[in-house]
């Protein structure tokens, strides 16, 4: 896991926090999230995210809060760069007693999401490469553990879907 853990410290969130005003591009198509994004991610570093989402394993409204879709709608210059503090998250709550499976099938999904809207992996190859590696790795996890008997197969589900989404749109 740690070598999964250098390689996002190494490969997303390695330039400066991007400026308020160009989180989003206005073009008129989801214009609630992206003021939702603006207004979350924006004076935000990843750091700071990955503080809020660590925050909220005791909140009661638990998966409310992960700010997804707001970032999958993010200009795709900066996804990369708060992706890091999202897959931060997803290898300490896989590395957990009790994983955040809801918080891996929201990014497993928005994740597919952004290949779709993007038409193609919004991020470098390598960067792309290692989302596959994560990928991979969240299925054999899910594959293995005992998760939520409801989630466990979708976790599987999404994966795989991700898998074949990165293949056939990789950047």
């Amino acid at each position: 896991m740690n070598t999964l853990r250098d390689a996002v410290s190494a490969s997303f969130g390695q330039e400066k926090p991007p400026r308020a005003t160009d989180l989003v591009i206005s073009d008129g198509y989801d214009p609630f999230e992206k003021e939702d994004a603006a207004a979350f991610y924006g004076g935000k570093t990843w750091q700071d995210v990955l503080t809020h989402l660590q925050g909220l394993k005791n909140n009661p409204v638990y998966g409310a809060a992960y700010f997804l879709e707001e970032w999958s709608v993010l200009n795709p210059v900066h996804l990369g760069y708060y992706l890091r503090a999202h897959l931060e998250y997803l290898l300490e709550t896989l590395a957990s007693v009790a994983p955040d499976t809801a918080f891996v099938l929201h990014l497993l999904g928005e994740l597919q999401q952004i290949t779709h809207i993007h038409k193609r992996s919004p991020f470098t190859p390598e960067q792309t490469e290692l989302l596959r590696q994560l990928a991979q790795h969240v299925y054999n996890f899910a594959a293995k553990h005992n998760l939520s008997a409801y989630q466990e197969h979708d976790i599987e589900e999404y994966a795989t879907q991700l898998l074949v989404d990165l293949e056939a749109n990789g950047s």
